[in-house]
């Protein structure tokens, strides 16, 4: 698919699940990988269609160092060429990084960082699950043994938390970040 084509699928997906219906202001949960860039790249047009307000949220957890900084310099360049605003949390101001942190602990922060954005007024956090992302929860939950609850995988709406990219795949998303951020580099005009 083509970007235009993603655009569509993405927008009729937001529109079967009501994922935009009612908000005014929307956080966009970017880490500055593919998945993340191609929601950046996706949302913002549609949001814009609908008449909401976005900010950027990214969080630097600390444990890539220069990795990290870079990821989180990259990004707060992307939005300041869009113009978008942008909240940056670090580790740090929660509490500090456990000697043996790991993914898990990098999610919690996460959804507390997102969990203060709604605290302060933010309408809903977008994430930038994909399909994949919904088929590696869903053979980790039933390698667990989980139930009928958690045999459903990830839900398009949880809460304040919404997954407009769960509709595409992997190959998807890096269509979209690295060729159609490429095509406007200089510019950025995502």
């Amino acid at each position: 698919m083509n970007y235009e084509e993603i655009l569509q699928t993405v927008r009729g997906f937001c529109a079967r699940e009501k994922l935009l219906d009612g908000k005014k202001h929307l956080a966009l949960a970017v880490s500055g990988g593919a998945d993340s860039m191609a929601l950046l790249c996706l949302m913002r047009p549609l949001a814009g269609e609908k008449g909401i307000a976005l900010t950027v949220c990214h969080v630097n957890h600390g444990l890539r160092g220069e990795t990290a900084d870079r990821d989180e310099a990259f990004v707060r360049e992307v939005c300041a060429r869009l113009g978008l605003p942008l909240r940056v949390f670090h580790a740090e101001e929660f509490s500090s990084v456990p000697e043996h942190a790991g993914e898990d602990w990098a999610r919690r922060l996460r959804y507390a960082c997102f969990a203060r954005l709604c605290r302060e007024g933010i309408d809903a956090v977008a994430t930038a699950h994909t399909a994949n992302d919904q088929a590696e929860t869903l053979l980790l939950r039933l390698a667990r043994g989980t139930g009928l609850h958690g045999a459903a995988g990830i839900r398009p709406r949880r809460g304040c938390y919404l997954r407009p990219l769960l509709c595409l795949n992997r190959v998807d998303t890096e269509a979209v970040s690295y060729t159609h951020l490429r095509a406007h580099e200089t510019t950025l005009h995502l």
